[in-house]
């Protein structure tokens, strides 16, 4: 896995919130749940520059960004997924169909 070093400076947060404006066209970011969520901003910024840097163009693909919190989601544990045979299934798939007699 490479990793690549940002400068400090990528995670300012004031300068990612003027870049994350002038990107999205917008005058604020409250209706991307970002208001007052300063490590949000910093690291949403720090991301858009990289990704301006490295792919060598406007980044224009990106159009959008989503808050969430991770309490927003469950977490599912190895043996739940299991058990509601989330990504496999226990048994064999059939296009027989059961109906009592």
């Amino acid at each position: 896995m490479a990793l690549t070093k940002l400068d400090d400076r990528n995670f300012d947060a004031a300068e990612a919130e003027a870049l994350l404006k002038k990107h999205l066209g917008v005058r604020e970011l409250k209706g991307f749940g970002l208001e007052g969520r300063r490590a949000a901003i910093s690291a949403a910024g720090a991301c858009l520059a990289y990704a301006k840097d490295t792919q060598r163009a406007a980044a224009g693909h990106i159009a959008e960004i989503k808050y969430f919190e991770s309490s927003d989601f469950m977490v599912l544990d190895p043996i739940t997924l299991k058990n509601l045979e989330i990504f496999e299934t226990r048994g064999q798939l059939t296009n027989d169909i059961f109906l009592p007699s």
